[in-house]
């Protein structure tokens, strides 16, 4: 697993999971592929933000969620693909969470896609621009806009939405998860919250972590 650093609005510096693919433990050792803890509750490191973006995180055959967290986390522009279970679940681990965001994400899960549940008070939250494909596609309090289907409706939506790594394409269809909706400021300053997936600038406004492969020259697969 790969690292670069990025931090938060007020400049705080963290190491951030990017670009690598994570797959689970089973038996036993069974365990989400990334569990994250929370931050100090006061004082120095209190208002820091871990930031995970462009992953792809696939296959826990064991009950366990792709991704467990607490918070502070923004989770954006990964892939998250689970036929036989949960993709993400924000929830108590030691303490409530605090402050989430998760936006731009493309999930296909045979269990719940999203999970998020009750945090501490006065902590801001965000949900929005997902592509969600699942047997319970989100289970949240509140969210703003995102695409809710079922597993059998990512064949439709998603070009090549397979388990073989080498086939597999999560791109939207021509057409296909159009959306109207912009991102939060604050969300939006994230680091490369502008880029897909892939690194590419995004040039309209869809939801999930791939462009539409309409006029890309040379575009490769989205996986």
């Amino acid at each position: 697993m790969s690292f670069s650093q990025t931090g938060t609005l007020s400049a705080a510096w963290l190491p951030v999971p990017r670009r690598s693919t994570s797959g689970g433990a089973t038996g036993e050792h069974a365990r989400p592929n990334l569990l994250v803890g929370h931050f100090p509750l006061e004082g120095r490191g209190a208002g820091d933000f871990c930031v995970i973006y462009g992953n792809v995180f696939q296959d826990n055959p064991t009950g366990e969620a792709l991704l467990q967290g607490v918070g502070n986390a923004a989770l954006y522009n990964n892939l998250f693909l689970n036929p036989g279970g949960d993709a993400v679940r924000i929830q108590p681990h030691n303490r409530l969470r605090r402050a989430v965001a998760i936006f731009l994400e493309t999930v296909i899960a045979g269990g719940v896609g999203i999970a998020l549940a009750k945090g501490e008070p006065g902590y801001a939250r965000y949900i929005g621009r997902n592509a969600i494909f699942a047997a319970e596609p989100l289970r949240a309090e509140q969210a703003a806009e995102n695409f809710l289907a079922s597993l059998d409706q990512a064949r439709r939506e998603l070009v090549a939405p397979v388990v073989d790594p080498a086939k597999r394409d999560f791109a939207p269809r021509p057409g296909a998860l159009a959306s109207g909706a912009a991102l939060p400021d604050d969300v939006r300053r994230r680091p490369d919250a502008g880029l897909d997936f892939q690194g590419l600038r995004r040039l309209g406004a869809t939801v999930g972590a791939c462009q539409p492969p309409a006029g890309q020259a040379l575009r490769r697969p989205c996986r």
